[in-house]
């Protein structure tokens, strides 16, 4: 989902998934829906040839155009996972397929992704499934790498990069938004790591880490949060905890938050843990 400042305010929303409780099943979405802050009302967007149905694709507003990367497709029978680039026209409601050149991200879902400065889009991070030597096993992989994508006079071209600073670990499912002040900040994530051929067990993070992009340069920062002082009411004397368990108060580690930046301050709603087969 995305939003927009036009006519007072609009969300858009694409595609998605619907799961049982079960498990039994599982649909995937390609309808697109329109919010109007203003109406307080949704109404559904008829725009043909657009992307396949998904979820765990990426979307954000770029030049009065909505772009969507990647994201999966998965009916507990078979799986795909996409790598490819449509654009929305909020002028003229049409989807178009993006031809792109380059080195791409392999298909993915789960993706950063964040604007950097004028023209430049980075994609990093992301989870993929894959089918495993052994007959009907499965196994994922949890990426790291990140990618730029940048549109030329004639071409949207994608190119490799190496991203210096201190990197967040390989992680999917993270949020991510752009701030005023140039910099791209994210938010939770989860790596899934394996115990044995057929059970994994998510990492989740609840760490907060933003890309400076200022200058044409890239560099990662991890954003280390203050403890708070605590006061002794008769003395009015301050003092803070040694302890390394200090709750501070912040959210649970978790994955698919909402955030967004406003002025200076980050708000983080919502999000979802898995334990086991249970989210």
């Amino acid at each position: 989902m995305i939003s927009t400042a036009s006519n007072g305010g609009e969300l858009w929303l694409f595609g998605g998934e619907f799961a049982s409780p079960s498990g039994l099943q599982y649909y995937h979405f390609r309808d697109l829906w329109r919010y109007s802050i203003v109406r307080k009302s949704w109404e559904s967007i008829k725009a043909p040839n657009g992307p396949s149905a998904r979820s765990g694709h990426r979307m954000m507003l770029h030049k009065k155009r909505i772009i969507l990367f990647g994201g999966f497709h998965d009916n507990n029978q078979s799986f795909l996972y996409h790598n490819d680039v449509w654009l929305f026209s909020l002028e003229s409601y049409a989807w178009t397929k993006v031809d792109t050149d380059g080195i791409a991200p392999t298909a993915r879902s789960g993706v950063g992704m964040g604007l950097a400065g004028d023209d430049k889009i980075v994609i990093f991070g992301g989870y993929t499934k894959s089918s495993a030597k052994a007959a009907g096993s499965e196994r994922g992989l949890t990426h790291g790498d990140a990618f730029i994508l940048q549109e030329t006079s004639t071409k949207w071209r994608w190119n490799s990069t190496k991203i210096g600073g201190r990197r967040p670990t390989p992680r999917s499912g993270v949020s991510c938004c752009n701030a005023l002040n140039g910099k791209i900040y994210i938010f939770g994530g989860v790596m899934d790591t394996e115990e044995d051929d057929e059970n994994l067990r998510g990492l989740f993070s609840n760490e907060i880490h933003l890309l400076d992009v200022q200058g044409g340069g890239m560099t990662w920062r991890k954003v280390d949060i203050k403890r708070k002082k605590v006061t002794v009411a008769d003395s009015k004397q301050e003092v803070t905890s040694s302890t390394s368990q200090l709750d501070v108060g912040g959210p649970s580690p978790r994955m698919n938050a909402a955030i967004a930046m406003v002025r200076h301050n980050l708000w983080i709603f919502g999000g979802s843990y898995e334990q086991g087969s249970r989210q």
